[in-house]
């Protein structure tokens, strides 16, 4: 985990062009095939174009990776969870900083 903490990604990944713009943020994306592993997936080297609908289960990426990957969905569901070292103060609302381990939160993103 990185000095501030890290973002994990869970998605359901269906359509090229979503894939296209999530693999750009995420070059290294893991994955696996909705069918499980043993139809595909990142470890096996195979191509996840060839294997949609996709399963994401990525995690403990850079915290600035989390803004770039919710933008890259699109309609697709997703959840992103955020493992903090702390909580940084939000003044305007009367909460100081909080050096706590293990602080996280996570959003579940669904379509409308």
């Amino acid at each position: 985990m990185s000095a501030q903490g890290e973002v994990d990604f869970e998605a359901l990944i269906r359509s090229p062009d979503i894939l296209k713009h999530v693999r750009h943020v995420l070059p290294d994306l893991v994955w696996r095939a909705l069918a499980g592993e043993q139809h595909g997936s990142s470890e096996a080297g195979d191509d996840p174009a060839d294997l949609l609908p996709i399963q994401v289960f990525d995690w403990g990426r850079p915290l600035d990776r989390s803004e770039p990957f919710i933008a890259a969905l699109g309609p697709d569901p997703a959840a992103v969870r955020w493992d903090l070292d702390g909580w940084p103060a939000v003044p305007e609302a009367g909460l100081e900083a909080i050096s706590q381990k293990y602080a996280y939160g996570r959003v579940e993103l669904v379509p409308l």
